[in-house]
């Protein structure tokens, strides 16, 4: 699953297109970040495509690997840059972000993702 994540990722770039791999994911997806928390993955897909302007921005993954530590879990080390469809649209100080992604036992399906980011979020507009 780490390697078909990592190729979708590279090839999609998901986390700021919302072209998501549909079948990767449960059901049951909930999202989570600093700011943000939504169950499903059309939400999560509806509002990522929405939030990141198309044109501009980029997820430069950086590395994707198991979890040594929690099981279950591939972690993602990504650089985030562009902008955001917020108001006239606001450019972004390219940050990196860590996206934990939570795999179910039982069916193999991506059930749960946590990003944390390597600014506080007053920071990335400034």
């Amino acid at each position: 699953m780490c390697d078909v994540v990592s190729e979708e990722l590279t090839k999609r770039e998901w986390f700021v297109t919302g072209n998501v791999p549909f079948e990767l994911f449960s059901s049951d997806f909930t999202f989570k970040d600093p700011d943000v928390q939504l169950s499903g993955i059309d939400n999560y897909a509806r509002g990522v495509r929405r939030l990141f302007d198309q044109a501009t921005s980029r997820a430069e993954i950086i590395a994707c690997r198991l979890n040594a530590t929690v099981p279950n879990t591939i972690t993602i080390v990504w650089r985030l840059e562009g902008k955001v469809n917020v108001g006239l649209g606001l450019r972004i100080k390219p940050y990196v972000v860590f996206t934990d992604l939570r795999v179910s036992p039982s069916n193999g399906l991506i059930e749960y993702q946590e990003d944390r980011f390597s600014l506080p979020g007053w920071d990335i507009f400034l």
